[in-house]
């Protein structure tokens, strides 16, 4: 997260919010971690009376492929709106040439 106006970041961890069962399905799901950002967005709305940007740094391992990340780092969730449109933050897993 970070407040653009003071350019102070903070990293969130989500087992601080989630249970385990929750956080574990969200590792995977973008339509939960997009949920999970604009969540941290209100919350830290309030707190810093800013409109924070948020940026996931998530990776996904896919058949025993080394972790990939499933979500672009440079685009701010909080800013992303759930539809059902195609989502251009979700990264494509590539398969990799062995």
């Amino acid at each position: 997260m970070e407040d653009p106006d003071s350019e102070r970041f903070w990293i969130v961890f989500p087992d601080n919010y989630l249970t385990p069962q929750q956080e574990q399905q969200m590792s995977f799901q973008p339509d939960m971690i997009l949920q999970f950002a604009h969540f941290l967005t209100d919350e830290y709305a309030l707190q810093c009376t800013c409109e924070p940007e948020v940026y996931a740094d998530t990776y996904v391992s896919l058949n025993r492929r080394t972790g990939q990340p499933i979500i672009a780092p440079e685009v701010n969730l909080a800013r992303e709106i759930y539809s059902w449109q195609p989502r251009s933050w979700i990264v494509s897993l590539y398969t990799r040439e062995e």
